[in-house]
């Protein structure tokens, strides 16, 4: 409240409300000297990566990771086969191998002398109905042919039900005669990541004369910084863990030419981003749809995914967003009431304190991390379709050996290069050649009496942050993406 100075011939009036209004020095405004948070900070994806201790050391600000490929996989069928072919006497299952099952020059992991199993259900079978290559298609508009084995199977010409177009073959044992030769070398690859990192900055700054005056309430401060300075500073530190954290979830790479900035020479300066783990996983990995709520069969649904691409973990991250958080626990919840005479034993638990973290299923334990990030109405929660409350992102909770070759990440023992152990989801710190980028803190100020030394005209002081980071995912194919049905 405004000090009004009294003139020295004042009638003083009755004490009414002209009385509080002149001499309104006498009255101090009645504060609660506490700063409330209205806001706290959300737990994201930086925090969790921190606890999990995934972070990594770079030497370049871009690093590719080489996964191998399945040792087995089927083969896909381009188009739906109707009948067996006749030739010569035999019968033979002939087809067009999908563009998908060749590589970039035409490679394909069929060979001849490889059995097909065809499943007994196109035969009106109960067991699978086997083949063997004898020609394989040079590319998908060649005819890939294979003779049955079982006579009585190759009398007839009919399939009993259409072999799909984009259904699938299993490959089985190679099949030969007695003086024949080897088969051909299979065709193996490789699968290549590369990681990019990004540059997010924050800033505060202060006028002279603001640090000095005194609050109605104090602020806490960091690092021995007290008052404005100090919690500003906090601020920025807040901020630029949020940047972060958005940028891990759902960054982009910088394909765009155009998107540009300006640097302190006044050249173009290409922007840098990251790829997210969300979009790693779009690209690479599995999505789950769970319909209306999340229930113990969404739960083996995933068990299914990742046995489908050889993930066999012990136990899997589940960081996902409020909503589906609680939808996890009311299934737990159930499934544990309905095995156990129907008593609300969860629900006793939770009342002293003890709710569902984790839970072991097909022999993986899930961990449960309620990701508040995604529910912030601020940030993620402002979708209006709720979308990111219900998603989440279930990452394998183990380690993958990769050959670093090029020297890009730091080993254990703080060597460059050789053969790295790294958490499959990090994030990665571009740090090397005493130059570290992780978290760059420098006080810039003008003439000022905070005991920064001056390097401008100006009664300022100012604090520039800065992070140089990437989201670092060697084998992207082992993430699942779960959002719920209608919200995408």
């Amino acid at each position: 409240m405004a000090y009004t100075p009294a003139s020295s011939n004042t009638v003083a009036a009755p004490t009414n409300a002209a009385y509080l209004s002149t001499y309104s020095a006498m009255l101090e405004p009645m504060v609660i000297r506490q700063l409330f948070k209205k806001y706290g900070k959300q737990f994201g994806v930086l925090d969790l990566l921190r606890l999990n201790g995934s972070e990594i050391n770079l030497s370049r600000d871009s690093i590719t990771s080489f996964a191998e490929g399945a040792t087995e996989r089927p083969i896909k069928v381009k188009t739906a086969v109707t009948a067996l072919t006749s030739n010569g006497g035999n019968y033979e299952f002939q087809f067009y191998i999908d563009p998908d099952s060749y590589d970039t020059n035409d490679k394909t992991f069929l060979r001849i002398g490889d059995v097909l199993h065809v499943p007994g259900y196109y035969f009106g079978q109960t067991h699978d109905v086997t083949f063997r290559v004898y020609e394989v298609g040079a590319t998908d508009a060649a005819l890939t042919k294979a003779s049955a084995f079982n006579s009585t199977i190759a009398a007839s010409d009919t399939l009993t039900q259409d072999f799909p177009a984009d259904g699938y073959l299993q490959i089985g044992a190679t099949a030969y005669g007695r003086g024949m030769g080897q088969p051909a070398a299979r065709q193996f690859g490789f699968y290549s990541s590369t990681f990019y990192t990004a540059i997010s900055k924050e800033t505060i700054e202060m006028h002279g004369g603001v640090q000095a005056q005194e609050l109605y309430f104090p602020v806490e401060g960091i690092g021995g910084k007290p008052g404005l300075w100090g919690y500003h500073h906090a601020k920025a530190d807040f901020l630029l863990d949020s940047q972060i954290s958005t940028n891990l979830w759902q960054g982009e790479l910088n394909s765009n030419t155009n998107l540009v900035g300006t640097d302190v020479n006044s050249a173009n300066s290409t922007i840098k981003g990251t790829k997210g783990l969300w979009l790693h996983a779009e690209d690479s990995g599995a999505d789950h749809e769970y319909i209306d709520a999340f229930t113990v069969k969404d739960l083996d649904a995933i068990d299914d995914l990742f046995k489908a691409v050889g993930v066999m973990c012990q136990s899997a991250v589940m960081a996902v967003g409020h909503k589906l958080y609680k939808q996890i626990q009311d299934a737990a919840h159930d499934y544990i009431s309905q095995y156990s005479g129907g008593s609300d034993l969860l629900e006793g638990m939770s009342k002293i304190g003890f709710t569902m973290k984790e839970w072991e299923r097909s022999g993986i334990t899930f961990k449960l991390v309620n990701l508040a990030q995604l529910s912030n109405n601020q940030t993620f929660g402002a979708n209006q379709k709720n979308f990111w409350n219900y998603a989440g992102l279930v990452m394998p909770d183990e380690e993958v050996s990769i050959e670093d070759r090029m020297g890009g990440i730091y080993n254990s023992e703080g060597r460059l290069g050789g053969k790295i152990t790294l958490p499959n989801v990090s994030v990665g710190y571009l740090n090397n050649n005493a130059e570290d980028r992780k978290r760059i803190v420098d006080d810039v100020a003008g003439v000022n009496g905070m005991g920064f030394k001056a390097t401008e005209q100006y009664d300022r002081a100012q604090l520039f942050m800065l992070s140089e980071y990437a989201a670092v995912c060697p084998v992207p194919d082992k993430l699942i993406r779960l959002f719920k049905d209608g919200t995408n």
